[in-house]
């Protein structure tokens, strides 16, 4: 394959769908609904025709091309015929079975963690993790200010909000924050684990989508400053023009390796009681400094920046069909309780991150952007915060930060729950 058309397909939009390619794919999404014999094997066919539908839709209506509502779309729309038992069991069912035997969500966050990491220069690593712990501490500083002053302020009990709405908000996601964080809370109160976990989920959820909103907003506004930073692990950049042939066996080979990494993480995880996330992103800062297998490299960011591409709207969409209750949604954004504090603890997040933003070679957007990925569900939130602003090629960035920063959270969190009590 020649260069120009290695070109081309990385430079491939879904915004070049046409307009009956759009509708063309929302039609296939709901004949697949009404077709009985095939809803046990749609669960792999709908969040594909779902999750480009709707990004390609998304992007011509210019109101919400505008706020970057493609991926927050993506999100809510199949959380909410999920409610409305549009979607059929079988679908759900086959899905989650699929998922769970093959780990394919757990697969594509090591995805991203290896490839925008692998595709960082020893340089830049160094530099990033600074940034990354400058944007991490100053962020969730501030959303701990703006969160608790805003609870204050509606007279409601401070200490309960911090550790079982704030701490939640930016403690990484579900697996790798929400759950560690209401197991510990259990251990150290009478309260049991289910009830805790059900009360952070809401604040979780709205933490991510406020992220994903006021990411949109920062993204109308970018044309005002010169862009700084883009990373070599930009998906926009050049894919690897290696022939064919050659490239197809190397993309294989990443593959492979990501799945056995992946195995490898889980299972120390496992043993040492450390997020998987976490390890992941030691493995591989480690390989990226050591500099080993160049081109067991270059195929993983050749895989990265192809499935970030392709696969990402899908991801979310399964996301939304899977891990997203809308009644806990509708239930916590109905509260003022936890809307108001967890909108001034985001609010506070891109306050905190544009401040510092200078003084680490950013501009005050990108400083705000990735101050955001704080309050991320993990590392799909990270990319649905990304896509709304428009900004994947922070990708490596933010998924350092989303996991530093909750991994910094639930060891304040948890120290602080011993010392004063939930």
């Amino acid at each position: 394959m020649s260069a120009k058309w290695h070109h081309r397909l990385a430079g491939a939009r879904l915004a070049w769908v046409p307009l009956w390619g759009s509708l063309a794919l929302a039609a296939s999404f709901a004949v697949v609904l009404l077709l009985p014999a095939a809803t046990p094997h749609a669960g792999l066919v709908l969040p594909l025709l779902g999750g480009f539908a709707l990004a390609a839709l998304a992007r011509r209506v210019r109101l919400l091309q505008g706020i970057g509502a493609a991926p927050l779309l993506a999100l809510l729309l199949p959380s909410w015929l999920v409610s409305i038992d549009v979607i059929p069991e079988a679908s759900l069912s086959s899905l989650r079975t699929i998922l769970r035997e093959t780990d394919a969500l757990g697969l594509f966050v090591t995805m991203l963690v290896m490839g925008s990491v692998l595709a960082l220069p020893k340089e830049m690593l160094s530099k990033a993790a600074w940034r990354v712990f400058s944007i991490s501490v100053v962020a969730s500083a501030a959303a701990l200010a703006a969160g608790a002053l805003a609870a204050g302020l509606l007279g409601l009990p401070v200490r309960e909000v911090a550790f079982l709405v704030l701490a939640p908000a930016s403690a990484g996601g579900i697996s790798a924050g929400a759950m560690p964080l209401a197991s510990g809370y259990a251990q150290l109160s009478a309260a049991p684990l289910g009830e805790l976990l059900a009360r952070m989920l809401p604040s979780i959820f709205a933490a991510n989508l406020f992220a994903m909103l006021l990411a949109g907003i920062i993204r109308s506004d970018r044309g005002r400053e010169e862009i700084t930073l883009v990373d070599v692990a930009s998906p926009v950049a050049a894919i690897s023009t290696r022939p064919v042939f050659s490239r197809a066996a190397w993309l294989f080979v990443a593959a492979l390796a990501l799945w056995l990494v992946d195995e490898a993480v889980s299972a120390l995880a496992l043993a040492s009681g450390w997020p998987a996330s976490l390890l992941m992103l030691v493995v591989a800062a480690t390989w990226c400094l050591l500099g080993w297998g160049r081109r067991l490299r270059d195929g993983i960011v050749d895989l990265y920046r192809l499935c970030l591409r392709f696969l990402i709207y899908p991801i979310i969409f399964i996301v939304g069909l899977l891990l997203v209750p809308w009644s806990q949604l509708v239930e916590g954004f109905t509260s003022p309780g936890l809307v108001l504090p967890v909108a001034a603890a985001v609010a506070g997040m891109a306050t905190g991150g544009a401040a510092v933003s200078r003084r680490l070679g950013l501009t005050r957007a990108e400083g705000a952007i990735l101050a955001l990925t704080r309050a991320a569900m993990g590392g799909t939130g990270a990319v649905a915060i990304l896509g709304a602003a428009g900004r994947l090629d922070l990708m490596s960035h933010a998924q350092m930060i989303t996991r530093f920063g909750g991994a910094l959270t639930l060891a304040v969190a948890l120290t602080a729950a011993g010392i004063v009590g939930i």
